[in-house]
C-alpha cells in the first residue's frame, strides 16, 4: 500500500461544514485535557496519518474513510489506495443500513418539535380500529422508537412496501402483532426493525408526504445536502437505498445533536427524559434514547454492518464532537478504535456487568421468539444451550456449553455468533425470566404458540439436542 491519498484539504470542508453547521457547535468545552485529545487529530494532516497507519495491514483494501468534527474544526481522511482513489473516496455514498434507525428517529424529533406528532402519545389511534389492533393499546412514539414496544418483531427485516413505494403498515402489523407479545409495552428494551418501521409508516400517513421525501425536506436540504431523487426505496429501519458520504454523514449527525441541553448524559434527564436503560449487560452499549444506543459518558450513536458497507456513527452533544467513520472493505468499528482508542478511550471502554442490574438464576426450559428457539438444559457439569433459528431455510442450530462469567452472565463455549453470551433477566410482564443475548429478549416459551410455531420449533430442538456439533436443517 502507497503511504498517499493525503489529507484532502481539511480547510475545504471545514469552510464548507462550517457554512451549515448549527450555531449550536461553536461553543467549544473548555476543559484543556478533552480538547488536547481531540485537536490534535485535527491538526494539520493528523487524522491522515493515523488513519494511514491503522489500516496498512490490510495492504490493497479499498479506502476507509474517516470525518470528525470537534465544535467548529473538521477534518476527513481517507486511509488506503493513491491520491486519485482516496480523493475519490471521500466522496463516495456508502449505504447507512442501519444508521436509518437514528435517522427516523431524528426526523421524528422534528416533527415533535413541530407539533406533528407527541413523543408520549398512543400510536393506536393512528391504524384504525379494526379487530387484532388492541395490542398496540398502550404503546407509543417513544416505545417504538426505543424498542420497548414489547411486541415480537424478530422475523421483521427490512419494511414492506406498498406498490407506490410506501411503508406497508398493514404487513409490518401483521408481522408484529401475530403471536405473543414478548413484554408489557416500555418494560423492556429488544432491538430489532418494527418500531422504525412503524415510525416511518406513522409519519408518512401523518404528512401524507414519502419518507424520503420527508427526510429530504426537513434534514437533507437544510443542509445542502443532495439526494439522488424523492423516489429512492429508503426504508426506515435498514435504509434500503439510502446512501451518504461520510462528510454529508457527519453533517446530518451534528444537526441531529446540536442541541446539546436537550440530550441527556450521565448527570442527569434531557429534554425527552433519561436513557431508557438495557434489561440486561451489554459491554458497550448502555441504554437507547429515542432511536440513539447511549454508550455512556454522554455519548450516543449507532453503527451498521452489510456486506461491502460498514459505518460506525459516534456523537457527544455536551462535548460538540462527532465521527463517523465508513469502511467497504472491513468492520468500521475496529477502524476506529484502532484510530480513535488511544484519544477517545471512553468510547471503547468495555463494561464489566453490574450487580446493579437485576438478574435471576439460570432457569431451564425453553426460550422463544417468532425466530428463535432456545432450549436451557441442565447436565451434570452444568448448563447446556442449544439455539435454532426458525424463520430461515437451512434453519441453522448450534450447541454450545454455558460458562458462568459474574453477575449472572454465562458466555457459550463454543462461543455462537448469535448468542455470544446470555443473561437470564426479570420482566416486570412476567413471572418467568427473560433470556437476554445483549441485543434482543426471548421469553419463556409456551407449549402451544399462535400458529404451533414456538411447539414445531421446540420439538426440533428436541429432536437434535443431543449432538454437539453445528447442523443445519431445511424446514419448510
Amino acid at each position: 500500500m502507497r503511504r498517499g491519498a493525503n489529507l484532502v484539504s481539511v480547510a475545504r470542508f471545514a469552510r464548507r461544514w462550517r457554512a451549515t453547521s448549527s450555531d449550536s457547535l461553536a461553543s467549544v468545552p473548555t476543559d484543556g485535557r478533552e480538547v488536547e485529545r481531540v485537536a490534535v487529530l485535527l491538526e494539520s494532516g493528523a487524522l491522515q496519518r493515523v488513519l494511514v497507519q491503522a489500516v496498512s495491514a490490510n495492504a490493497g483494501q479499498r479506502p476507509a474513510v474517516i470525518a470528525l468534527r470537534y465544535g467548529r474544526e473538521a477534518a476527513i481522511a481517507a486511509g488506503a489506495g493513491d491520491d486519485g482513489v482516496a480523493a475519490r473516496a471521500m466522496d463516495e455514498r456508502i449505504p447507512l443500513g442501519c444508521l436509518a434507525k437514528p435517522l427516523t428517529a431524528t426526523l421524528a424529533r422534528r416533527m415533535f418539535a413541530d407539533r406533528q406528532i407527541a413523543l408520549d402519545e398512543s400510536v393506536a389511534g393512528f391504524f384504525g380500529s379494526r379487530r387484532g389492533l388492541e395490542k398496540l393499546d398502550g404503546i407509543t412514539i417513544r416505545h417504538l422508537l426505543e424498542h420497548t414496544h414489547g411486541l415480537d418483531d424478530s422475523l421483521l427485516g427490512a419494511a414492506p412496501r406498498r406498490i407506490d413505494g410506501r411503508v406497508d403498515v398493514d404487513a409490518v402489523l401483521r408481522a408484529m402483532l401475530d403471536g405473543a407479545a414478548l413484554a408489557s409495552p416500555g418494560a423492556v428494551y429488544s432491538y430489532g426493525s418494527g418500531g422504525p418501521c412503524l415510525v416511518g409508516g406513522l409519519l408518512e400517513r401523518v404528512t401524507g408526504q414519502s419518507l424520503p421525501a420527508l427526510l429530504k425536506s426537513w434534514i437533507f436540504a437544510p443542509l445542502g445536502i443532495r439526494v439522488a431523487s424523492d423516489d429512492v426505496c429508503v426504508c426506515p429501519a435498514t435504509g434500503g437505498a439510502l446512501a451518504l458520504s461520510a462528510s454529508d454523514l457527519l453533517r446530518v449527525i451534528e444537526s441531529a445533536v446540536g442541541d446539546a441541553e436537550s440530550w441527556p448524559d450521565d448527570h442527569g434527564p434531557g429534554e425527552h427524559g433519561s436513557v431508557t436503560p438495557l434489561p440486561g449487560w451489554n459491554p458497550l452499549e448502555r441504554g437507547v434514547y429515542l432511536g440513539w444506543k447511549s454508550h455512556g459518558n454522554g455519548w450516543f450513536g449507532h453503527q451498521s454492518v452489510w456486506p461491502a458497507a460498514s459505518v460506525f456513527v459516534r456523537a457527544h452533544p455536551k462535548r460538540r464532537i462527532a465521527l463517523v467513520v465508513a469502511s467497504r472493505s472491513g468492520p468500521a468499528a475496529v477502524i476506529a478504535q484502532r484510530v480513535f482508542g488511544a484519544d477517545l478511550q471512553e468510547l471503547f471502554d468495555i463494561r464489566c456487568a453490574s450487580a446493579d442490574i437485576p438478574f435471576a438464576a439460570p432457569v431451564a426450559g425453553e426460550y422463544a421468539s417468532k425466530a428463535w428457539c432456545v432450549a436451557i438444559r441442565a447436565e451434570a457439569a452444568g448448563f447446556a444451550l442449544h439455539a435454532s433459528h426458525v424463520g430461515r431455510c437451512p434453519l441453522i442450530a448450534q450447541d454450545a456449553l454455558l460458562v458462568r462469567a459474574r453477575n449472572g452472565v454465562h458466555f457459550t463455549r463454543r462461543c455462537i455468533n448469535a448468542f455470544p453470551y446470555v443473561q437470564f433477566v426479570a420482566s416486570d410482564a412476567n413471572e418467568a425470566p427473560l433470556l437476554w443475548n445483549g441485543r434482543f429478549v426471548l421469553r419463556k416459551a409456551s407449549k402451544v404458540d399462535s400458529g404451533g410455531q414456538i411447539a414445531r420449533g421446540s420439538e426440533r430442538l428436541r429432536r437434535g439436542a443431543s449432538d454437539a456439533s453445528e447442523r443445519f436443517v431445511c424446514t419448510r
